[in-house]
Protein backbone atom coordinates (compact mmCIF):
# COMPACT_ATOMS: atom_id res chain seq x y z
CA UNK A 1 0.00 0.00 0.00
CA UNK A 2 1.25 3.48 -0.81
CA UNK A 3 1.81 5.85 2.08
CA UNK A 4 0.57 9.06 0.48
CA UNK A 5 -0.53 11.99 2.57
CA UNK A 6 -3.84 13.40 1.40
CA UNK A 7 -5.25 16.66 2.68
CA UNK A 8 -8.94 16.18 3.24
CA UNK A 9 -10.51 19.62 3.23
CA UNK A 10 -13.63 21.30 1.88
CA UNK A 11 -12.23 21.40 -1.66
CA UNK A 12 -11.33 17.67 -1.61
CA UNK A 13 -14.76 16.86 -0.20
CA UNK A 14 -16.66 19.03 -2.71
CA UNK A 15 -14.85 17.38 -5.61
CA UNK A 16 -15.99 13.94 -4.45
CA UNK A 17 -19.55 14.87 -3.56
CA UNK A 18 -20.13 16.78 -6.79
CA UNK A 19 -23.81 16.79 -7.71
CA UNK A 20 -24.45 13.19 -6.74
CA UNK A 21 -27.85 13.05 -5.12
CA UNK A 22 -27.99 11.74 -1.56
CA UNK A 23 -24.23 11.50 -1.15
CA UNK A 24 -24.07 14.35 1.36
CA UNK A 25 -26.74 12.67 3.52
CA UNK A 26 -24.97 9.29 3.27
CA UNK A 27 -21.68 10.86 4.34
CA UNK A 28 -23.39 12.68 7.20
CA UNK A 29 -24.83 9.36 8.41
CA UNK A 30 -21.42 7.67 8.17
CA UNK A 31 -19.95 10.46 10.31
CA UNK A 32 -22.86 10.69 12.73
CA UNK A 33 -23.45 14.29 11.69
CA UNK A 34 -26.36 16.20 10.24
CA UNK A 35 -26.31 17.06 6.51
CA UNK A 36 -26.21 20.72 7.62
CA UNK A 37 -22.78 20.14 9.18
CA UNK A 38 -21.54 18.68 5.89
CA UNK A 39 -22.86 21.81 4.15
CA UNK A 40 -21.00 23.96 6.67
CA UNK A 41 -17.78 22.06 5.92
CA UNK A 42 -18.30 22.55 2.18
CA UNK A 43 -18.89 26.27 2.64
CA UNK A 44 -15.79 26.65 4.82
CA UNK A 45 -17.75 27.50 7.97
CA UNK A 46 -16.71 24.29 9.74
CA UNK A 47 -13.38 22.50 9.73
CA UNK A 48 -13.09 18.73 9.31
CA UNK A 49 -12.00 17.26 12.63
CA UNK A 50 -8.96 15.00 12.73
CA UNK A 51 -11.16 12.12 13.91
CA UNK A 52 -13.50 12.61 10.93
CA UNK A 53 -10.84 12.61 8.19
CA UNK A 54 -10.17 8.83 8.18
CA UNK A 55 -13.91 8.10 8.08
CA UNK A 56 -14.38 10.51 5.18
CA UNK A 57 -11.43 9.01 3.30
CA UNK A 58 -12.70 5.46 3.81
CA UNK A 59 -16.23 6.51 2.76
CA UNK A 60 -14.99 7.75 -0.61
CA UNK A 61 -12.33 5.10 -1.28
CA UNK A 62 -14.08 1.92 -0.12
CA UNK A 63 -14.57 0.73 -3.71
CA UNK A 64 -11.25 1.88 -5.13
CA UNK A 65 -8.71 -0.64 -6.31
CA UNK A 66 -4.99 -0.14 -5.80
CA UNK A 67 -2.78 -0.28 -8.90
CA UNK A 68 -1.17 -3.43 -7.48
CA UNK A 69 -4.56 -5.17 -7.53
CA UNK A 70 -5.51 -4.47 -11.15
CA UNK A 71 -5.89 -7.64 -13.20
CA UNK A 72 -4.86 -8.03 -16.84
CA UNK A 73 -8.54 -7.94 -17.80
CA UNK A 74 -8.98 -4.61 -15.98
CA UNK A 75 -5.84 -3.22 -17.66
CA UNK A 76 -7.29 -4.21 -21.03
CA UNK A 77 -10.57 -2.49 -20.15
CA UNK A 78 -8.72 0.68 -19.17
CA UNK A 79 -6.77 0.60 -22.42
CA UNK A 80 -9.99 0.29 -24.41
CA UNK A 81 -11.67 3.05 -22.40
CA UNK A 82 -8.80 5.39 -23.22
CA UNK A 83 -9.56 4.89 -26.92
CA UNK A 84 -13.23 5.88 -26.62
CA UNK A 85 -14.68 9.34 -27.00
CA UNK A 86 -16.05 11.12 -23.94
CA UNK A 87 -19.60 10.36 -25.12
CA UNK A 88 -18.83 6.66 -25.52
CA UNK A 89 -17.22 6.50 -22.06
CA UNK A 90 -20.25 8.24 -20.53
CA UNK A 91 -22.59 5.77 -22.26
CA UNK A 92 -20.65 2.82 -20.82
CA UNK A 93 -20.50 4.41 -17.38
CA UNK A 94 -24.26 5.00 -17.37
CA UNK A 95 -24.87 1.41 -18.53
CA UNK A 96 -22.58 0.01 -15.82
CA UNK A 97 -24.28 2.10 -13.12
CA UNK A 98 -27.71 0.93 -14.30
CA UNK A 99 -26.56 -2.69 -14.29
CA UNK A 100 -25.18 -2.44 -10.74
CA UNK A 101 -28.35 -0.68 -9.55
CA UNK A 102 -30.53 -3.37 -11.16
CA UNK A 103 -28.49 -6.10 -9.50
CA UNK A 104 -28.74 -4.36 -6.13
CA UNK A 105 -32.50 -3.95 -6.55
CA UNK A 106 -33.01 -7.59 -7.49
CA UNK A 107 -30.97 -8.73 -4.47
CA UNK A 108 -33.16 -6.64 -2.18
CA UNK A 109 -36.30 -8.18 -3.68
CA UNK A 110 -35.07 -11.79 -3.48
CA UNK A 111 -36.63 -13.86 -0.69
CA UNK A 112 -34.16 -14.84 2.01
CA UNK A 113 -32.96 -18.42 2.26
CA UNK A 114 -35.15 -20.68 4.33
CA UNK A 115 -38.36 -18.67 4.10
Amino acid sequence: MNDIMIEIDAKWLAKRIGNERGLKADLARALGLTPDKISRILSGKRQIKASEAPIIYKFFTKNEVSLDEITNEQKEMLSLLAQLTEEERQFLLDAAKARVAARSSSQKLSPEDGE
